[in-house]
């Protein structure tokens, strides 16, 4: 049987876990930083940079996105061979909730092509700042 004790000292090690990976994570972010500012980096691609024994690669990259409202106006209008972008399907889950509540039937043939698996369970602890009472 599990005791408050057992919760607690749980809580505190995960909290103080937390902690040190915070700023371990810091320190690793202005490690990159700095060398970033050392040794240059691309706006996209990579760059390789050697120093004594060690190999810096550094790898600039771009985040793109589809206007669709733009994308339908614009793709007709592009040959058919040379067409960059293609069509996928996006989940709303919010979506699927209120068609399992309001139309099962739909619900059933639309899980027909959803894949569910589980995904990491979170926790997150905090000290409690009341008296306990």
């Amino acid at each position: 049987m599990t005791t408050e004790a057992e919760i607690i000292e749980a809580a505190a090690t995960l909290s103080a876990a937390q902690t040190v990976e915070q700023n371990a994570k810091q320190k690793r972010i202005d490690c990159e930083d700095k060398l970033l500012k050392l040794v240059g980096h691309r706006v996209e691609g990579s760059r390789t940079t050697l120093a004594g024994a060690w190999k810096v690669i550094t790898e600039g990259k771009l985040t793109r996105t589809v206007d669709q409202s733009v994308m339908a106006e614009v793709l007709p209008l592009l040959p058919d061979d040379q067409k960059a972008v293609s069509i996928k399907y996006a989940l709303s889950t919010a979506g699927l909730r209120t068609i399992g509540a309001e139309y099962p039937e739909a619900a059933a043939i639309l899980a027909r092509a959803i894949t569910t698996k589980p995904a990491k369970t979170s926790v997150k602890v905090s000290e409690d700042t009341t008296d306990g009472d």
